[in-house]
């Protein structure tokens, strides 16, 4: 696979001739407008005179989008939409999970511990039909009952929450559920209270909003800390930048000192002591920042292609989990780490082009990872994959050479590779146009018997993750849900769109989806509630 064709939609420069269709994908700068067309006019795009090759060659591209129902010519600042009408055609054909490791694996066991579920299948009680009033009064819940209570009432009812006059990237809870946190093109980060549960109808309650700095197209990421007192964001910059959360009392900017001088940061995450963010970026490089001194430490070409997403795997911050455009997630182990000479100490080789996103599992031992490939993964750490295999794994993702930013994925690849040492494999969702997040559902309400994700149609899927079965599929966005986010003890989740939007899911037993509305509604940020 070619270097350009693994790029992501976050903040590309190699994306000149495509990036030209779409005002919105303009790399220059995020506020850039061109001037408005007749709606009720007729598309037409006539040959231009005396442009050379490289003007033939946007024309054709131009035109082969707009036969295919890539390109659209909208009213107002939206000129141009690249995002496809979505149909069942566009929809990523499932193939049958395959349980055989994940039935005899530790993961399932945990998980079936947790919920109880011996003892609720003894009982041969439908929870899923009983109130949970009912079953309170009757005697008090045990812990056991709860999750599996919290596992019957999935997120099946959305409406508009909030929107924006710019892509939305990033939305996420903390740690505890009391704060969301919001970013995208238009370079504010938000900051909302959650600590009551939303309600249909009811704004939420802002805390904060800032804009963020040194800004190159868009936030790409924003991550709170464990203790919910600060925030750090990046973008396509050579730093990163931590401000605190109730206030304007500190923001700071965090020198990187990448070796190239176009520097982008596609992810962060925090130690559990905050004493520590962990970046990954393009060139293949990830960075380690002390917030005790603000010194920095490189792993320089840890991957072939960009890492698109880092990850702690435990509490103690030793162990380290890197994903890339190579297709290749690896595992390191910082006490034997060195600077000068990196090597990783393990590897989970199984997908066929770029990870996108990879979400820890809070055990310690297990990993899901999003791709390109459109395929979800649950990887065990004591289960790696033999390092032999890294060739064929090379192999399959060189021979991925569509590119995920302008094209759909029209089917799966069954083939598994040899050193393919993951728990359970699960499709249905679509990645593409930018780096789609996808994550366990919460430990103590669910005990992780789901993972959820966004996709490039506008769906939000919850899986299964012991069966791979599609649990919850609803559409309520026009465009790509980049990020999702379920609230770690309530039965919600916020979803992230490109079509400006964040959407608030909740449970009701008559599930109510609302439509979208035709047109962007925005609210003005100088209102307390926003």
């Amino acid at each position: 696979m070619g270097q350009r064709a693994s790029r992501d939609s976050d903040g590309s420069e190699d994306e000149a001739d495509a990036g030209a269709v779409n005002d919105e994908n303009d790399e220059q700068r995020p506020h850039s407008r061109r001037s408005s067309v007749d709606a009720a006019a007729p598309a037409v795009l006539e040959p231009r005179r005396h442009q050379g090759e490289r003007g033939i060659d946007l024309l054709s591209v131009l035109e082969d989008l707009y036969r295919t129902g890539q390109l659209r010519v909208m009213p107002g600042n939206r000129m141009f939409d690249r995002h496809p009408p979505i149909s069942e055609a566009h929809r990523v054909p499932r193939s049958k999970p395959d349980t055989t490791v994940m039935d005899r694996s530790d993961f399932k066991k945990r998980v079936l511990v947790k919920s109880g579920d011996e003892y609720l299948y003894k009982m041969n009680v439908p929870y899923g039909d009983v109130p949970l009033t009912a079953l309170h009064e009757f005697r008090p819940l045990r812990q056991q009952e709860k999750i599996k209570l919290g596992q019957h009432f999935i997120p099946n009812s959305a409406y508009r929450l909030l929107s924006s006059e710019e892509k939305l990237f990033c939305g996420l809870h903390s740690q505890d559920g009391n704060l969301f946190m919001t970013s995208g093109q238009d370079q504010a980060i938000r900051i909302y209270d959650t600590t009551k549960a939303c309600t249909r109808g009811k704004p939420l309650k802002k805390i904060r909003r800032f804009d963020a700095r040194d800004v190159g197209w868009s936030v790409l990421d924003v991550r709170l800390s464990t203790c919910n007192r600060y925030v750090a964001y990046s973008s396509w910059s050579d730093s990163l930048h931590l401000a605190t959360v109730h206030d304007d009392s500190s923001h700071v900017s965090l020198q990187l000192n990448p070796e190239s001088q176009h520097c982008g940061i596609f992810s962060l995450m925090f130690s559990h002591d905050d004493t520590e963010i962990l970046a990954g970026g393009n060139h293949g490089d990830i960075y380690i920042v002390s917030l005790l001194n603000g010194r920095s430490q490189r792993i320089a070409s840890a991957h072939a292609d960009d890492v698109n997403t880092v990850a702690f795997a435990d509490q103690t911050s030793h162990i380290l989990y890197s994903g890339g455009d190579d297709g290749i997630i690896r595992v390191w182990d910082r006490r034997t780490l060195s600077e000068e000479r990196p090597k990783a100490c393990g590897l989970f080789l199984g997908h066929k082009h770029g990870i996108v996103y990879l979400d820890p599992h809070s055990d310690g031992r297990h990993l899901l990872s999003n791709s390109k490939d459109q395929l979800l993964k649950i990887w065990d750490l004591r289960c790696l994959s033999p390092a032999d295999g890294l060739d064929e794994a090379k192999r399959a993702v060189g021979e991925n050479r569509w590119d995920y930013r302008y094209r759909m994925k029209d089917r799966i690849c069954p083939r598994k590779l040899k050193a393919d040492r993951s728990v359970i494999t699960i499709s249905g969702h679509n990645v593409s146009q930018t780096l789609i997040r996808a994550r366990f559902s919460p430990y103590e309400s669910t005990a992780s018997r789901f993972v959820y994700t966004g996709d490039g149609n506008g769906y939000v899927y919850v899986f299964d993750a012991l069966t791979g079965e599609v649990v919850q599929s609803i559409r309520h966005h026009d465009s790509v849900v980049r990020d999702v986010s379920w609230h770690p003890s309530r039965p919600e989740l916020i979803s992230t769109g490109w079509d400006h939007c964040l959407n608030l899911w909740t449970y009701s037993q008559t599930p109510i989806v609302e439509s979208p509305p035709t047109e962007i509604q925005t609210t003005s940020d100088s209102d307390d509630d926003l």
